[in-house]
């Protein structure tokens, strides 16, 4: 394939990419992996193995239908020496700013011929792999809501189980970035003419201690004279912040310090000005950070940023460590 190099990884088995820049490397070069091109929403139309070489390049999925079944392909690309095949299974997930793996991982949905939980795909040496077959969806939710599908490929030397329970928020991180055989995407149900936009999105702090994490909000290229408003639904956390110029760009950020094993929801609301044209790439991106400090661990160090790098002012020495994101599009 143009442009993907095979040589640059020690991986040798199937992978699939967090997203378009994704070339297998372990551990992934990416932090964007909720955008997934390797899981691919078409609708009611069909995606044959041919489309799905030739649009390799970019993504081609599109937005998922409300209350209809929606036709859903997995691809991906084999690293090793020889021939390669593979199950892939597919889950969903509610809007979740963590989507652990706990709470999706009976909600495995199945083929379109019903008779399995899998897809099997298949390729060359150094090759694309996809599969004619494709799983089937019928969001429980209406229009509004915005759930995460997560793809994961077992072979016959990698097992590639999800992983305990009870995993922190570090090993969480750990598994997605240091893991091959999954991928994330998340999808918008629409679609919507909508002046308003409702967001609520789920949060977990997984680890057994108090611990400091940070909500990171992004607008881009949205009307002039947008609001943007968030708040926690804990009574705890319930103080609510705006987006101030969200025409402008620029990024707003609230920590919260979260109890062991808490759960809790994000409401986002967006108002766009009554008549407004929306420009196309326009979007809200929600990210959650685990707040640590430099040296903390192995796992901060390696996959921590800062928060200038980030994007945003943080605190002297703040580190932080990117847990999962969210990301609703107006056109």
């Amino acid at each position: 394939m143009p442009g993907h190099d095979a040589t640059r990884t020690p991986w040798s088995d199937i992978n699939l990419r967090d997203s378009l820049d994704d070339d297998g490397r372990i551990p992934s070069p990416n932090v964007s992996w909720w955008i997934s091109p390797d899981i691919i929403p078409m609708q009611a139309e069909e995606l044959s193995p041919e489309e799905q070489r030739r649009t390799w390049a970019e993504d081609a999925g599109r937005n998922v239908l409300a209350g209809v079944l929606n036709n859903i392909y997995v691809r991906g690309w084999n690293y090793k020496s020889t021939p390669q095949s593979g199950r892939v299974f597919l889950y969903w997930s509610d809007s979740a700013l963590l989507t652990h793996p706990r709470d999706w991982k009976h909600q495995v949905l199945r083929t379109a011929t019903g008779l399995t939980d899998y897809v099997q795909v298949s390729g060359g040496a150094n090759d694309f792999v996809c599969s004619s077959e494709h799983f089937e969806w019928r969001p429980p939710s209406p229009m509004g809501t915005h759930p995460c599908l997560i793809a994961r490929v077992v072979t016959e030397g990698h097992a590639n189980p999800l992983p305990a329970d009870e995993i922190t928020s570090e090993e969480y991180a750990r598994w997605v970035r240091e893991n091959p055989g999954v991928c994330h995407r998340n999808v918008t149900v629409v679609p919507t003419t909508r002046q308003e936009h409702l967001v609520d999105t789920g949060f977990t702090n997984p680890d057994p201690v108090h611990t400091r994490y940070r909500f990171v909000i992004a607008a881009r290229q949205l009307p002039v004279g947008t609001a943007v408003q968030a708040c926690c639904d804990d009574p705890h956390l319930r103080q609510a912040w705006s987006v101030s110029r969200p025409e402008a760009e620029l990024f707003t950020s609230q920590p919260v310090m979260l109890p062991p094993r808490f759960k809790g929801k994000l409401r986002v609301e967006t108002r766009l000005p009554r008549g407004a044209r929306v420009a196309p790439g326009a979007s809200l991106n929600i990210k959650f950070y685990r707040v640590a400090a430099q040296g903390e661990s192995p796992i901060i160090d390696r996959y921590g940023q800062s928060p200038a790098a980030i994007g945003f002012d943080g605190e002297p020495g703040e580190v932080d460590l990117f847990l999962g994101n969210y990301a609703l599009r107006f056109a």
